[in-house]
């Protein structure tokens, strides 16, 4: 894993005097591949910003708050028994009865094996039990997933942290992370991410590369990094933060010159008598930013800079801030403005759009990246992967629960195993070790007691709102 040196830090705030043009020169980089500044001033705005801290947190910690689930894959398998799933469902690597005459697919066939019509069954039994081999190892390896970061060692986790790091490409596009397969001290495969910021990195030939601490880029071997490519959301949030900033800074500037009235003492006191002197202690102990003594008969004309009507200032902070939010977010960004909280709800359907693609966007960077060299480590390049993971939102659950409640309505079949697994249950035991009945006999009523087409109708309708 890579060790990055201590004099690789640097103490410098990258925002501290962020300008318009200095970010656009920044910006400008980014898009020629140069990752160093912009990275760093990226990170800076996250952290440091009052709405960007709490958004992207609660975007990055979205997914990685969802339960999620090992699904074997329909197409690679046919259905075992449920004394096979227990059977087969104990062990990492598969391991065949004696009499079974398969091999696990990274194994050459044995001598004699028959390539005739007897083939089909010990193909179909073998692919039941390496799917259910691999379930069980990947479902071993995401439990048991060691992930750390490069810039903080302090820093451990398991899967939830690996989601989390790994949806800082939504904001500044990629996210990098040093994997290495390793196993445990009983021989439990297992593997170790490390996160590595974005700013060690450079893209100036259309391939990330490693810049060590001369300056010098190293090109990466994609077996063994995870590279997540997001949207890049942190170009367009930048850009709302300084023009965010700049109106702040005015008016907390405004502030101090207007909002504290100046103090002017009139005394009958010459200047440099002790009647003045004392005159002058009162007025500079007042505690006002501005203060001044005049003899009698002097006067001064004060330039009122105040404004008249309503500061643009406070409108300007806030359209920066709903804007950050809808970046985000994909809340309606008429929602801030309202006391109640309750503005248009027209981006409501758009902000469950953007949790559920960030569900999909994860599996698939875990399915392509994680699980599938995982697989090829364990069992040899030529098994094909049988299982896929999936994250689970909310609303999805919602949904299975009212379709399932509508199959019991209309008294059709639900295959128990689909039920538990649907809804990201764990199959009791006792229901493993009772053979599954009949599909006819789940049905009780009889001919005359099923619903007419009319009342099928009727109860599909009335279904919809479930869905």
């Amino acid at each position: 894993m890579i060790n990055l040196p201590l004099n690789y830090r640097t103490y410098v705030s990258p925002i501290a005097w962020l300008t318009p043009e200095l970010l656009a020169r920044q910006l400008d980089e980014f898009h020629f591949g140069y990752f160093f500044n912009i990275a760093r001033t990226f990170e800076a705005i996250e952290q440091r910003d009052d709405v960007l801290k709490g958004v992207i947190a609660k975007r990055k910690k979205s997914p990685a708050r969802l339960p999620w689930q090992i699904r074997i894959i329909e197409s690679s398998t046919h259905p075992l028994t449920p004394s096979q799933e227990g059977e087969y469902d104990s062990g990492v690597s598969p391991q065949a009865p004696s009499t079974s005459g398969f091999r696990p697919a990274c194994l050459p066939p044995r001598s004699g094996a028959s390539d005739g019509v007897g083939s089909s069954r010990g193909s179909s039994v073998h692919g039941d039990v390496q799917a259910l081999a691999q379930k069980s190892a990947v479902e071993k390896l995401l439990q048991t997933l060691d992930v750390r970061s490069a810039t903080d060692k302090n820093l451990r986790g398991s899967l939830p942290l690996f989601i989390e790091q790994m949806m800082d490409c939504v904001g500044k596009k990629y996210s990098c992370h040093e994997l290495r397969f390793q196993s445990a001290p009983d021989g439990t495969p297992g593997a170790v991410l490390q996160f590595v910021p974005l700013w060690f990195f450079e893209n100036k030939e259309y391939a990330l590369k490693f810049v060590d601490q001369d300056g010098a880029p190293h090109p990466i071997d994609p077996r063994d990094w995870i590279i997540a490519i997001g949207d890049g959301l942190m170009e367009a949030s930048s850009i709302a933060y300084l023009y965010k900033h700049m109106p702040m800074r005015d008016w907390l500037t405004y502030c101090q010159r207007n909002a504290t009235p100046g103090v002017k003492g009139i005394t009958d006191a010459l200047p440099g008598t002790p009647e003045w002197d004392a005159a002058k202690t009162a007025v500079e102990t007042f505690g006002a930013e501005f203060s001044a003594l005049l003899s009698r008969g002097a006067d001064i004309q004060a330039i009122d800079l105040t404004s008249r009507g309503q500061l643009p200032y406070a409108a300007l902070v806030q359209r920066m801030d709903q804007a950050m939010i809808a970046l985000w977010r994909g809340a309606d960004m008429t929602t801030m403005s309202t006391r109640s909280s309750v503005g248009a709800s027209l981006q409501k359907d758009e902000k469950d759009l953007v949790a559920e693609y960030d569900t999909y966007f994860v599996a698939d960077v875990i399915n392509t990246q994680l699980i599938a060299p995982f697989i090829r480590h364990l069992y040899g390049p030529a098994e094909p992967v049988r299982v896929s993971f999936s994250l689970q939102l909310p609303a999805q659950l919602d949904r299975e629960i009212a379709v399932f409640t509508l199959l019991k309505t209309l008294n059709m079949p639900i295959p128990q195993e689909t039920l538990y697994e649907r809804l990201g249950l764990p199959m009791p035991a006792e229901t493993l070790s009772t053979p599954s009945a009949p599909a006819e006999t789940e049905i009780s009523k009889t001919e005359d007691q099923q619903p007419t087409s009319t009342e099928l109708t009727k109860q599909i309708e009335a279904s919809e709102t479930l869905l």
